[in-house]
């Protein structure tokens, strides 16, 4: 049994075969070469009921390095709010590899085993090798991308954290119920004390205590 089917760009627009694939009730692979995008929004608006998986492409054969245009993936992904892929028509591995990069969940690149053929697509055909290099370093390119900051700093990151931070210190001596002002304040390693951003709210403020020069600042040293 099939997983999905594909559709090739050539067919992108040929409406009554993807009325027929869509009622198959399996995933579609969706290639978008030789397409405006208007014409892949009319087409994902018309399988909106079926699981659809653009496929960025372009309809070169090779393509060149500069008609990889590998930035539309993003947009694919942005307009759809969906995982997209990319179909590689160019030489070498690099394009699938940076296409995952660029946000690509399926790569598809064409197959041989032997680049030495003139005929058909083979020079942009991947051979074992290349295919092996393009598994292995696209998993890798995956793992690197992670996930998105959010609103704490990421695990790896806590260890050295506070030693790398900076907290506001005195620059010198200020004494009790002097001004802090930006001459007499400075940022220090470590972290632990008030943070360089609330600086604002420092200055003009009064010092509670003599504060010793190179002392890290605590709330509980201000007025």
């Amino acid at each position: 049994d099939i997983p999905f089917i594909k559709i090739a760009s050539g067919d992108m627009t040929n409406l009554p075969l993807l009325r027929y694939a869509a009622e198959k009730d399996k995933p579609i692979l969706l290639s978008t070469g030789f397409s405006s995008f208007e014409e892949i929004r009319i087409i994902m608006e018309e399988l909106s009921g079926t699981e659809v998986l653009p496929l960025h492409c372009v309809g070169c054969y090779p393509a060149g390095t500069k008609n990889a245009h590998l930035s539309t993936i993003e947009r694919l992904r942005d307009e759809f709010t969906q995982p997209v892929g990319y179909s590689d028509h160019t030489v070498g591995v690099l394009a699938s590899i940076a296409a995952v990069a660029k946000g690509a969940q399926v790569v598809e690149k064409h197959f041989t085993l032997d680049k030495s053929q003139e005929i058909g697509d083979h020079r942009l055909s991947a051979n074992p090798e290349e295919m092996q290099e393009i598994v292995e370093k696209t998993q890798l390119i995956r793992q690197m991308n992670g996930n998105k900051r959010g609103n704490e700093a990421y695990a790896c990151e806590s260890n050295i954290k506070a030693s790398m931070r900076r907290s506001l210190a005195a620059a010198n001596v200020i004494k009790q119920g002097e001004r802090f002002k930006q001459e007499n304040v400075t940022a220090l390693r470590p972290s632990g004390g008030i943070s360089p951003l609330h600086l604002d709210d420092v200055i003009d403020k009064k010092a509670d205590k003599r504060i010793e020069q190179g002392e890290i600042l605590r709330e509980s040293y201000i007025s």
